[in-house]
């Protein structure tokens, strides 16, 4: 998944999952186990949007 911060890439497992109604997006880094980044997904009028 590319690393919006350092313009670098990182293998990663993404997971998703639902939480109070609402869709997220948790990537774990490949190397260390780690959280990476959590993003929710946002309905707009264009489509789906992970902010």
């Amino acid at each position: 998944m590319p690393d919006p911060t350092d313009g670098g890439e990182k293998l990663c497992y993404e997971f998703r999952g639902s939480y109070r109604g609402r869709t997220y997006l948790c990537y774990i880094s490949a190397a260390t186990g780690r959280q990476e980044q959590l993003l929710q997904v946002v309905e707009e009028d264009t489509g789906l949007e992970a902010v």
